[in-house]
């Protein structure tokens, strides 16, 4: 991510993370690599102020397959937000989640 701070590091294991975001940021990049057997990559932004439509299962936003950067709006305050980013596998294995759990902090 562009701002903020992973309490952990980013990798493969890292199925839940928190990212710490100063409670006045209005935006961020998300940047990611994508591994050998990556077939497909979508991301969901979940926030108590986005609409419902944008919050629904089926809203996933396509991701560039290998590698690249997404900038993603967030209502800035202090509300908590929830980024979910799916990696399908071109194997015969199910997707796997990455939660990033995003907790405003201030001053």
């Amino acid at each position: 991510f562009s701002k903020g701070h992973l309490t952990y590091m980013s990798e493969i294991t890292a199925f839940h993370n928190t990212l710490l975001l100063h409670d006045e940021t209005d935006s961020v990049v998300f940047f990611f690599k994508a591994g050998p057997h990556t077939k497909n990559i979508t991301m969901t932004l979940e926030h108590p102020q986005l609409n419902e439509t944008t919050m629904n299962e089926n809203k996933k936003i396509p991701l560039p397959l290998r590698a690249g950067e997404y900038e993603m709006s967030i209502p800035a305050g202090p509300l908590y937000s929830r980024i979910i980013v799916e990696a399908e596998s071109s194997m015969r294995i199910g997707p796997t989640q990455y939660t990033f759990h995003v907790v405003r902090v201030g001053e």
